[in-house]
């Protein structure tokens, strides 16, 4: 299943792509302004602080790519997903709810950005989905979430080099940020 639901986000990209302007976002631009988030988040979370000089050197690793951006769903997690009966060899999973991050404003939302927010939306979902979990810190629950994340990559992207490994590092810890 997060096989599929990996192809569908692919799917999805595809099409936006296809009727959306795409550009080409400055690593370094990228890495300041997820600088600059991890920098709220401290103010408002000062437990974080030990934290910043690592998290800094995540978003410094992307500062030499280019990043290719379009229009993204934005808040991508398990929530905006609906799973549906299907028949033979259809992807059983819709992707709803394309407004993106309620707390941005529209225009912001509307802008490019990289299709790797959206990934790192759903792997920071697919590990909080852990916590459904009766063992959420026990083995076979590390098993099955290092197992659906491979999944969901493999499908997505066909797996992940270096680059793309940073580039999912560092949203998933500006996803974070965010989230503070």
């Amino acid at each position: 299943d997060a096989a599929h639901l990996g192809a569908a986000l692919g799917a999805v990209h595809d099409a936006l792509a296809q009727t959306f302007p795409t550009t080409t976002l400055s690593g370094a631009q990228v890495s300041r302004a997820m600088v600059e988030r991890l920098d709220a988040a401290v103010v408002a979370a000062p437990a974080l602080l030990p934290h910043r000089r690592a998290l800094t050197a995540l978003f410094a690793a992307v500062g030499a790519q280019r990043i290719p951006a379009q229009r993204i769903h934005g808040d991508f997690h398990l929530g905006q997903t609906l799973r549906v009966p299907v028949t033979g060899q259809a992807n059983p999973w819709r992707i709803i709810d394309f407004e993106g991050e309620p707390l941005r404003p529209l225009a912001q939302r509307r802008l490019p950005d990289s299709p790797w927010r959206d990934v790192a939306g759903m792997t920071r979902s697919l590990g909080y989905a852990t916590s459904a979990s009766p063992d959420p810190d026990g083995p076979a629950t590390a098993h099955w979430l290092h197992a659906t994340r491979r999944a969901f990559l493999d499908a997505y992207c066909g797996g992940l080099t270096d680059a793309r490994l940073a580039l999912l590092l560092a949203y998933e810890a500006d996803k974070a940020a965010y989230e503070v």
